[in-house]
């Protein structure tokens, strides 16, 4: 038995989560939803969840697990300016290409990047 779940991006949630955690749910999410909000200082854990589109621009992510999905390209320097209130980013098992830009750096409050638990 599966269980398939489709987000539309433009899906609006009606609260704002602290903490949201999808992980291994075999489900096929297809792109991020960039809509999603949350409170300050949120973690959000959507590892191996077939996930697909570009990095997104979540304001108040504190910590933003998406290692093991499909995530394709380099990480963008919008991405590294949006995201400045990361303290952990994982996005190791992905399709990212290049290495890892010198504009990582701007990130000033990041204290893990790659594997994490």
């Amino acid at each position: 038995m599966s269980l398939a779940i489709k987000i539309r991006n433009e899906w609006v949630p009606l609260l704002a989560f602290k903490t949201l955690k999808l992980i291994s749910l075999v489900i096929n999410l297809g792109e991020i939803p960039s809509s999603l909000e949350f409170r300050s200082g949120a973690w959000v854990d959507l590892s191996s969840n077939f996930l697909e589109g570009s990095l997104p621009i979540w304001y108040n992510v504190s910590v933003l697990n998406l290692k093991s999905n499909l995530l394709p390209g380099p990480i963008s320097l919008n991405f590294c300016q949006e995201m400045s209130s990361l303290t952990g980013l994982n996005l190791s098992g992905n399709s990212l290409n290049g290495n890892i830009p010198p504009f990582i750096t701007s990130l000033k409050n990041l204290g893990t990047l790659g594997s994490f638990k």
